[in-house]
């Protein structure tokens, strides 16, 4: 079933819906520098969905581990909680899926994440205190996303109390049908402005953002190769996005609006 929006793009529900509920098996290890027990604690293994934030799931790994180190260090604020892969902090207001696109390099599909009840690198993290931060985080990237697409926020600033909250719950919660209640009402009535795109190299957590139009000069639609060579950059042999490696020949439009992140912005790795 195809849908087109309100601005004629095309919409690939099932497509949308399907990387909506991708995943992660991740396996969650405690740093041996945390370790205050004499026995290690058992694996923590999670499923863990792509567009989610670590913060997120601070509460069931702090239940967990919490029994094998000391309250000292387990305090009393998630923000005392971090992860890093390969000695590398991970950013925790990246999306989990993003994350993994860009470091894993294991064949293996689990992936082992390490986790911090100490020295919060605030030089490499943005600071957070607790769930209110990321939703806050979350919240003013969509508000800067829908802004490059429809050129103002009236959208968004014009969404109820109701649908405000299904925006975020819905994200939370991963309700599907909650969050898209609300989100089909920040697209685009008529041609979309621009296409607000963040794009990664592998194995590096730093990212540059491009606002990319949407059409050629003759007015056809640009295609994905098309962001390379218009930032001057050399085109990858392909790239990553939510996890799928789209043809480099894909319409960016179609690309931008279902491969996106419930964010409005395409993460894009190569």
């Amino acid at each position: 079933m195809k849908e087109p929006f309100e601005n004629g793009f095309l919409d690939d529900f099932e497509i949308r819906k399907e990387l909506w509920k991708t995943c992660i098996p991740i396996h969650f290890k405690l740093h041996p520098n945390e370790l205050s027990a004499l026995n290690s604690p058992p694996p923590l293994y999670k499923t863990v969905n792509r567009n989610t934030f670590l913060p997120l799931l601070a509460s069931s790994i702090r239940k967990h581990f919490s029994s094998f180190i000391t309250t000292l260090h387990l305090g009393t604020h998630e923000s005392e909680l971090w992860f890093e892969y390969n000695g590398t902090p991970l950013k925790w207001n990246y999306p989990v899926g993003v994350l993994y696109d860009i470091f894993s390099t294991s064949s293996s599909p689990l992936w082992e994440v390490v986790v911090r009840f100490q020295g919060f690198p605030s030089d490499q993290l943005i600071p957070y205190q607790n769930e209110n931060s990321v939703k806050n985080y979350f919240l003013n990237s969509l508000k800067e996303s829908v802004y490059i697409k429809n050129g103002d926020c009236s959208k968004i600033n014009s969404l109820s109390v109701s649908d405000s909250a299904d925006l975020w719950e819905g994200f939370k919660q991963l309700d599907y049908n909650r969050f898209w209640g609300s989100n089909r009402k920040l697209h685009p009535e008529s041609n979309l402005k621009f296409i607000p795109i963040r794009l990664f190299k592998r194995n590096q957590s730093s990212y540059t953002q491009e606002i990319i139009f949407p059409l050629r000069d003759n007015n056809k639609p640009k295609q994905l190769e098309d962001i390379f060579s218009e930032i001057g950059s050399e085109n990858p042999s392909s790239v990553i996005i939510s996890g799928v490696q789209p043809p480099l020949d894909s319409p960016l439009l179609w690309v931008s609006e279902n491969l996106c992140h419930p964010d409005h912005f395409l993460y894009i790795i190569c």
